[in-house]
């Protein structure tokens, strides 16, 4: 969207007008909120680390990297903080998700963090059925029902988000004060 049509949509009425016209403002946030770039290139920046630190880790598992050398420090430094920060993006939002009530709230979460996990853990299981005897893995023959609430392979952070993220909706709604929740965030981390 060109910036005469932000401005002509701030100008004119913000997100009553966005809504009326259909449009939405392209750095806007799903709560209609406007979104930080920042918070974009900080995302970006986690993931691209993230990603960094699978190759180096695979290539010092296979022995291609020294076990003592920088690959490893630069390893060892990437996973020091790469999945706190993920989880730290991911809460900046959580109060104004919350403003439009536990309704969407929650049916929020259900298709952005539980249908992501539901779908990845069955994509991991059906190969696994398709190739059933060519490999040394077992997979089991129905999809199994714990593969609705267990993670496999690397998909704990998207139940791990989604069971901290209701949490913290629930001490909301309890008026559990931000202060104990911020004491409780860092004893958790620590």
């Amino acid at each position: 969207m060109n910036s005469e049509v932000r401005s002509e949509a701030a100008s004119s009425g913000g997100e009553s007008a966005r809504r009326g016209s259909g449009a939405t403002l392209r750095g806007s946030s799903p709560g209609g909120a406007a979104r930080s770039a920042w918070v974009d290139v900080a995302r970006g920046i986690a993931i691209t680390l993230m990603v960094a630190g699978h190759v180096v880790g695979g290539l010092a598992a296979k022995g291609f990297l020294e076990k003592d050398g920088i690959g490893q420090r630069f390893y060892d430094w990437t996973y020091a903080f790469h999945m706190p920060a993920f989880f730290l993006l991911s809460g900046l939002f959580l109060e104004s998700s919350l403003r439009r009530g536990t309704g969407p709230f929650v049916l929020e979460r259900l298709k952005s963090l539980y249908y992501p996990f539901v779908l990845w853990n069955f994509a991991y299981w059906l190969p696994g059925r398709l190739v059933e005897g060519l490999t040394t893995s077992e997979t089991p023959k129905q999809f199994p029902l714990k593969y609705l609430y267990h993670p496999r392979e690397g998909l704990w952070f998207l139940m791990t988000l989604l069971v901290l993220s209701a949490g913290y909706a629930v001490a909301r709604r309890a008026r559990v004060p931000a202060w104990a929740l911020l004491a409780a965030a860092i004893g958790g981390v620590v």
